[in-house]
């Protein structure tokens, strides 16, 4: 019997052997008699003492003895049967111990009985297990929240088993039990209750709002923290049901407006477009990429982007150089962490959404219709004394016909313009037991463009499964797959086909009534025809599977330590190909003085585009592995808690390309590439590089906090990476942070406004490796002629490439970081933040300095430096009105910058030098329009050498556009308009970036709404 394990109050053990025997004895009769022992309850010393803990990842076996030292209890359990050293978190105030146990084994099949102080812990045979041989009765009940109002689709089950069902519309449940069952209602956001259900059927359940956001576990880098003690800046957002349902191309567009100094945004409204996400104001003039690691594993972009909502449990963005520094020479753009969902045990759930949407323009482009534009045309000669020439201006009879006309002229855009729609079908399943558990889901998204011929979907398969081999051992794998497919016009793009409709004259229709495409010569085509994609086709897909598997073994020998190992491996391919196909246009009859009627019920003749016929196609095939070994311990004695990690990192990557082209197609139409013959004068290209590419890390965590009040971080990674020269490949990325929970000091604990306040504050060293890979290398290429041989033929040779410097190394960054979080009033919550980074050895050349008659291309050398800072800003409201509840968010950032070194030319002027000026500057021409004849007068007087840019000899009269004259070479007005009269018009043009989120609930009924904008940002517009 010595497997029986005897804990005494405080630690202490009795040493006698005699009382050993008796005490041995009496568990024997004990353990005999608890095959038909109900749990009982001392009424006197168990019923009348009250225990608060709040223990955090503890083992059973350290909590028990904390419940021994805070009282006279002591425990009896066969090692055997009862697993101390599973972790638990237990947060109770004034409980009684039979509710702290409850708590403790709610997940196992573990029994007490109590006897006075003497508590005996056991695992309960099969019949007393529920539902196993045991007398069942029907349980009813409703699940309210403090409103009153009934809370739907929450689950109640009994802990450790399968059973279990969820809330209909009424917040009513129905449930067979057995009579001395315990039940567990959960539901997100509020607090879990359990409760017995032995002496009632029917049950009145009020779950309490979770207000303990401060306690939700977010992941920062290789380990995980409470929020409430984070010591860096980091901003998560849970993927709940309602933000996982908004009808988005990506997880990145859902993310838009909710974190602050997280800057997400569409460049177009093409379909398929990958979002673009920034983290604060850019210290480089290079390429600086942000970091994605999903699940532990470092991805890319567009992975990120194609990720789909309900894929995603939560999001955390690491803004500060500390929290980001764990990823080393990739983390100076900031850290996107994303954890998928994983299942639960229970029933199985199903989750089908779908949606449908339609995109509409926000604001008509104002267009002048055919009448007008004759009119302005008439009024351009007229202001300037011109005569029109033939063809160029509009007689009376061409106007009228033009006014008569139905709407007054043809437009474009009507023709061009497609209402786009998008559709998205999710279905997620998930379950599982305690010892496996699994989550899967499928998600279809198409969306249409504003132009026919333009097509997306995309269709994301997941799987992730997560079992406990043994109590110690945890396997977790993942499989997931991704196929997009996006087809448009093959002039789409790179003939601006909106742009060509919105500036096309109003006389031309697209088309004859018979669907003959009608041109004109045009400069800018037929966008009508572009837009339906009658000239040929753009296809693009993509396949991107992979594979993550883990496993996690917990040491049973020291407590607080586990080791996980993980792989991923990922398999991407993309194929395109572009087909243009010759067009045939109509010309149509036409009269008038200035041939501007037209009969489109009269065609003549047609001509063929002059785009050409080709046909051209490629293929990418990507692989990535990425291995991981990392050891955790995370301990807690009383007030202390220390949480450590080593980890060794390696990846590598490969990509091969290849691409062929061929164009001058003969007239008739096909999309193969032998149907370009073989002759000479047809034009061809073809190609492919390969590159790879691989890196080694060592990461060390350390942290330690004290009674959640004082907290202190440490980490270094060591890195190494194949884009530079063996002997500058490795670098050390150290940072430190640290935080002070004030509202948990004895002097603010009670100030009753004050829930919480927190001051934190972080230094590290970041780099940025994205500057392109072996310019350190020299290189050869094709160059010069040799003549060889006895009849001295000519010979292709070899020359050096540019010049190299094996010197090159990565970017880094020393980023400062201090900032406050704040929750008062139970309502009010938010964070205010300052950082600055110092960002030096940025790469670059130095050729605009060097003189004209050096001839060689200077090699890239570290030698920039760009000093960065801003502010973030969030604040928040949460609160109910009656039975409604509801919340506000809004968040402000901005940041700016100072170029500090960067080569320039000598004899610049000073808005041509960027040093000493922020990334951002404006710098041009300013102009203004001479309103009357009077503004003409006064202009001419005050510049009476101004010469007008436009030419043609013209004079100055009201209407004309005019620059200002402001320098010379001399620095004196000369009449000129060159570079001496431009100037910096916005020294600082960085965006302040906002987001303003609003909800509320009533009766199980959510509305959302997010306003996103930037201010402070101007632009030129060049056409």
């Amino acid at each position: 019997m010595n497997f029986i394990k005897k804990c005494m109050p405080c630690g202490t053990h009795k040493s006698s052997w005699l009382r050993k025997s008796l005490f041995i004895m009496r568990c024997i009769l004990l353990f005999l008699l608890l095959g038909t022992m109900q749990i009982t309850a001392s009424v006197t010393y168990s019923q009348s003492v009250k225990l608060s803990l709040n223990v955090e990842n503890m083992t059973v076996q350290d909590v028990l003895s904390m419940i021994e030292q805070k009282s006279s209890f002591y425990f009896t359990y066969n090692l055997n049967q009862v697993n101390v050293n599973r972790k638990v978190s237990v947060n109770v105030k004034n409980k009684l111990v039979t509710d702290i146990l409850d708590e403790i084994f709610k997940s196992e099949n573990i029994r007490y009985t109590i006897s006075d102080k003497h508590i005996v812990l056991y695992r309960a045979d099969k019949s007393e297990l529920p539902g196993v041989n045991q007398k069942l009765k029907t349980i009813t009940g409703v699940v309210l929240d403090n409103n009153d109002e009934p809370i739907i689709g929450a689950n109640v089950s009994i802990p450790g088993t399968n059973t279990g069902t969820t809330t209909d519309m009424d917040g009513k449940f129905t449930l067979e039990v057995p009579d001395n069952a315990r039940i567990e209602i959960s539901y997100i956001g509020y607090i879990t209750q359990s409760i017995s259900v032995s002496k009632k059927n029917n049950f009145s359940i009020i779950l309490k709002e979770d207000t303990q956001a401060l306690e939700e576990v977010v992941v920062v880098g290789y380990t995980t923290q409470k929020k409430g003690l984070l010591a860096g800046s980091v901003e998560t957002t849970k993927f709940t049901e309602s933000l996982a349902q908004i009808p988005t191309n990506s997880a990145a567009q859902s993310l838009v407006g909710k974190m602050a100094g997280v800057h997400i945004s569409v460049p177009s409204g093409k379909p398929g477009e990958q979002a673009s996400v920034g983290v604060r104001t850019g210290t480089t003039w290079n390429s600086s990429p942000m970091l994605y690691v999903i699940d532990g594993i470092v991805r890319d972009a567009e992975t990120f982007n194609n990720l789909s909502p309900n894929e995603i449990e939560s999001v955390s963005v690491l803004k500060d150089a500390a929290s980001a520094a764990v990823y080393g020479a990739r983390s100076d753009a900031g850290v996107i962490l994303v954890t998928t969902r994983s299942g639960s045990s229970g029933k199985i759930s199903v989750n089908y959404t779908a949606n449908y949407s339609a995109d509409f323009a926000t604001q008509e482009v104002a267009l002048t219709n055919l009448y007008q534009q004759g009119m302005a045309i008439n009024q351009a000669y007229k202001n300037f004394g011109l005569t029109a020439p033939q063809g160029a201006g509009w007689s009376d009879e061409e106007l009228e016909w033009a006014k008569n006309l139905p709407g007054q002229g043809f437009n474009m855009l009507d023709d061009t313009w497609h209402t786009p729609y998008v559709m998205n079908h999710a279905l997620s399943v998930s379950g599982g037991s305690e010892k496996i558990k699994f989550f899967g889901a499928a998600n279809y998204y198409t969306q249409s463009g504003f132009m026919e011929s333009t097509d997306y979907n995309k269709l994301n398969i997941r799987l992730n499964v997560t079992a406990n081999i043994t109590d110690d051992l945890q396997l977790y794998a993942s499989v997931a797959n991704t196929n997009t497919n996006y087809a448009s016009s093959p002039t789409e793009g790179t003939d601006a086909t909106y742009t060509k409709a919105r500036v096309s004259f109003e006389y031309m229709p697209s088309r004859s009534p018979d669907g003959k495409w009608i041109g004109d010569g045009w400069a800018y085509g037929n966008p009508a025809a572009a837009a339906e994609g009658a000239s040929g086709y753009r296809k693009n897909s993509w396949i991107r599977p992979e594979a993550n598997v883990s496993l996690t073994y917990k040491l049973p020998w020291i407590e607080g330590m586990s080791v996980k190992a993980s792989y991923l491996g990922s398999w991407n391919s993309s194929r395109s190909k572009n087909y243009t196909e010759l067009q045939r246009f109509y010309y149509p009859i036409k009269s008038g003085e200035n041939n501007h009627i037209i009969d489109v019920n009269n065609l003549t003749n047609y001509y063929v585009s002059n785009e050409g016929a080709g046909v051209s196609a490629s293929g990418n095939w990507w692989t990535y592995q990425q291995l991981n070994f990392q050891v955790n311990y995370d301990k807690r004695w009383g007030d202390h808690h220390v949480n450590a990690a080593a980890v060794y990192e390696a990846s590598n990557n490969n990509h091969y390309y290849v691409y062929g082209s061929r164009d001058q197609f003969p007239l008739y139409q096909t999309d193969q590439f032998w149907a370009a013959g073989s002759s000479a004068d047809k034009q061809f290209s073809n190609g492919g590089p390969d590159t790879e590419g691989g890196r080694a890390s060592w990461v060390f965590i350390g942290g330690y906090d004290y009674a959640n009040k004082y907290i202190l971080n440490l980490s270094v990674r060591y890195d190494g990476s194949m884009n530079f020269a063996p002997s500058e490949r490795w670098g050390v990325f150290p940072a430190v942070s640290a935080a002070w929970v004030a509202s948990e000091e004895s002097f603010l604990k009670d100030v009753e406004w004050l829930d919480f306040l927190k001051l934190r504050g972080s230094v590290a060293l970041t780099g940025n490796d994205a500057v392109g890979g072996w310019q350190w290398q020299t290189s050869y290429k094709n160059g010069g002629n040799y003549m060889f041989g006895e009849n001295a033929a000519v010979n292709n040779g070899l020359q050096y490439g540019n010049l190299v410097n094996e010197f090159l190394t990565w970017e880094k960054s020393t980023g400062i970081n201090v900032g406050v979080d704040y929750r008062f009033l139970g309502h009010l919550h938010g964070a205010v933040e300052y950082w600055h980074k110092h960002t030096y050895d940025i790469l670059g050349n130095r050729q605009n300095s060097l003189p004209t008659t050096f001839s060689k291309t200077m090699p890239a050398e570290n030698y920039g430096v760009i000093n960065g800072q801003g502010f973030d800003f969030s604040v928040g409201w949460e609160d109910s009105f009656g039975k409604v509840k509801w919340h506000a968010g809004l968040n402000l950032s901005y940041g700016w910058n100072t170029v500090k070194v960067q080569d320039y030319a000598a004899g610049l002027l000073d808005w041509e030098i960027p040093v000493g000026k922020d990334r951002s500057y404006i710098a041009a021409y300013e102009g203004r329009i001479l309103r009357s004849q009077a503004e003409v007068d006064a202009f001419k007087k005050e510049n009476p050498n101004y010469v007008m840019p436009s030419g043609g000899g013209v004079d100055l009269r009201p209407g004309s556009f005019v620059y200002i004259d402001k320098s010379g070479p001399d620095g004196v007005k000369d009449g000129v308009i060159n570079k001496y009269d431009k100037d910096i018009l916005y020294n600082n043009n960085n965006p302040v970036y906002m987001g303003l989120n609003l909800g509320a609930t009533w009766k199980g009924l959510s509305v959302e709404a997010t306003f996103t904008g930037k201010f402070h940002n101007h632009k030129i517009l060049v056409s």
